[in-house]
This record gives structure tokens, sequence and C-alpha cells, in this order.
């Protein structure tokens, strides 16, 4: 059960992002850091596509892990690369911002 519930939220992080929320509206509405948050989400991610290919579950192929990482944004040294920008077209995927994850 609370794995579902995980997972559900998860998505709702994930939908949130593609609608253009901050990292900081996220941990805001999460209760939590906007750090918190995005590590939570990438841990996920990552545990997604490790669970792909094993037998009863989905998980993420190499697509689906990408594109759920390109949403998210990789934090690298405080810089937060491939991030989208909130309320840019196509959602300014692949700049760098050097906000953070924002």
């Amino acid at each position: 059960m609370a794995r579902k519930a995980s997972y559900g939220r998860q998505l709702t992080v994930r939908a949130a992002r593609e609608a253009g929320a901050s990292w900081s509206q996220i941990g805001a509405a999460l209760g939590t850091s906007k750090q918190a948050a995005w590590e939570a989400h990438t841990r996920w991610i990552d545990a997604q596509a490790a669970a792909h290919g094993r037998p009863g579950q989905l998980g993420f192929d190499e697509t689906d892990a990408a594109e759920a990482r390109a949403v998210a944004g990789e934090e690298v040294a405080g810089v937060c690369i491939g991030a989208r920008e909130p309320g840019s077209p196509g959602g300014g995927a692949g700049r760098i911002r050097r906000d953070g994850c924002a």
C-alpha cells in the first residue's frame, strides 16, 4: 500500500514539473525542501529504471528514464542541467540554470 502511495506521489510530482512547477513549489507542497523533493524524485526514477525487466515489474526502460530525468533536471554541483524553466514554451529543456534546481 505504501509503495502504491509513493508511486502516485511521484507521478504527481512529475506532472507538476511537466506543468512548469519549480522544485521550490513542489517542496513547499510536500512540506519539505526543494532539495529533498528533487532527491526523492530522482531516487524514484532510479528505482523505476532498476525495476525494468524484472519479473512482475514494469519499471522504466532507458527512454522512459531519460525522459523522467530530463523533466526532473539533473543537479551537478548546485547547477541544474536540463531543467525546465516554468512558463517557457517547450519547458526550456536543455538549458543550464545557475540558480539550482528551482
